[in-house]
């Protein structure tokens, strides 16, 4: 049952083996799950039945969510529960990605804490999902940054590689062969800026 801000409720019986749990979303995690899956849930929609299945699942997540210490990680459960789309894996891949793309730095170990979920897991997820490890998709959001930087008027190519998340201008070149088959200045020189977005968005699903 969801509940719209404000609307008092009363409980007024129970059976015996009867659970309650009773979660507040903040507009912050209703702003993270519309970044995430492209919607809204609709909180006017009546009292939804589950089945045996999905709700021995939701039982499950929120008994483990609420024993969880990592603020973090119950934020992304409650999330990930609010907007499910009966396909963990997808939901899996799409939290870590949008979590890489505002914080590409993350290493393995990190992300799957954050994710109260693990690297083995995830790593399949996105490989599923989007075709490449994390890692690779990592790269790729480098890459946006380090055009950007070169976009807001920075004249280095070492400093916008810098400036972007890469170790050193050598690593920004090895990721650019890589992914492109050229140097980013060779790149730079036989591509116009308009179509570079196009060639390797990391976000390739709404």
């Amino acid at each position: 049952m969801w509940l719209p801000p404000g609307l008092d409720h009363y409980l007024v019986s129970a059976s015996d083996d009867f659970e309650l749990f009773v979660v507040g979303y903040e507009p912050e995690l209703i702003a993270t799950l519309v970044r995430e899956h492209g919607e809204a849930p609709n909180f006017a929609r009546p009292v939804e039945l589950l089945s045996a299945t999905e709700l021995d699942r939701w039982s499950s997540v929120l008994a483990s969510t609420c024993a969880c210490p990592n603020d973090g990680a119950v934020e992304f459960q409650l999330v990930s529960l609010l907007g499910r789309r009966g396909d963990e894996t997808t939901n899996l891949a799409h939290r870590a990605a949008s979590w890489l793309l505002d914080n590409p730095s993350t290493d393995r170990d990190t992300l799957a804490r954050r994710l109260a979920s693990n690297r083995g897991d995830i790593s399949r997820a996105f490989r599923r999902e989007y075709g490449m490890t994390p890692s690779d998709y990592k790269h790729r959001v480098r890459m946006l940054a380090f055009f950007h930087h070169l976009r807001s008027g920075e004249d280095s190519l070492m400093h916008a590689a810098l400036a972007a998340g890469f170790g050193s201008y050598s690593q920004c070149h090895r990721v650019f062969r890589k992914v492109l088959g050229r140097s980013p200045k060779e790149y730079l020189s036989a591509e116009s800026n308009d179509a570079l977005d196009d060639r390797f968005e990391p976000w390739t699903h709404a």
